[in-house]
């Protein structure tokens, strides 16, 4: 019986993905991912771990070729190059709200996109400057 080591889960809006890494009896390891879609239906893929460079590779392309060809309008969905321009923005101070200004996406995938990268969002937040006061002595 094959037993398993890691796994991790990606959840999308329709459906689930399960990556998981199983070792069999006589030590090897392969990786198996699990497509739920809905409730009905469930896909299986199992990849040997020699093959995943040639595998990854070939989707990179295929990725880069997909966004070439067609234009997405979804405003949930980031491109690669705002992606990092974003984050930077937002370190440097400018609010969600801003930044959905500027780059044209909802706040709700501004949003997401920070969380993912593990930037802390603190809202609500008024910073006033310092107003010294001054006595005449």
């Amino acid at each position: 019986m094959d037993e398993l080591v890691r796994s991790h889960k990606l959840q999308f809006e329709k459906s689930n993905l399960f990556i998981q890494i199983y070792k069999q009896e006589n030590g090897y390891e392969y990786i198996k991912i699990i497509q739920n879609i809905g409730n009905d239906v469930k896909n299986s893929i199992l990849i040997n771990p020699n093959n995943l460079d040639a595998i990854i590779d070939t989707l990179i392309n295929f990725k880069e070729e997909i966004a070439l060809n067609q234009k997405i309008d979804d405003k949930y969905f980031i491109k690669e190059e705002d992606k990092k321009l974003i984050i930077n923005t937002f370190l440097k101070g400018i609010t969600i709200k801003d930044l959905s200004l500027q780059f044209r996406y909802k706040e709700d995938a501004i949003r997401e996109l920070l969380v993912k990268n593990d930037i802390e969002i603190i809202e609500g937040i008024k910073i006033i400057p310092n107003k010294w006061k001054f006595r005449r002595r």
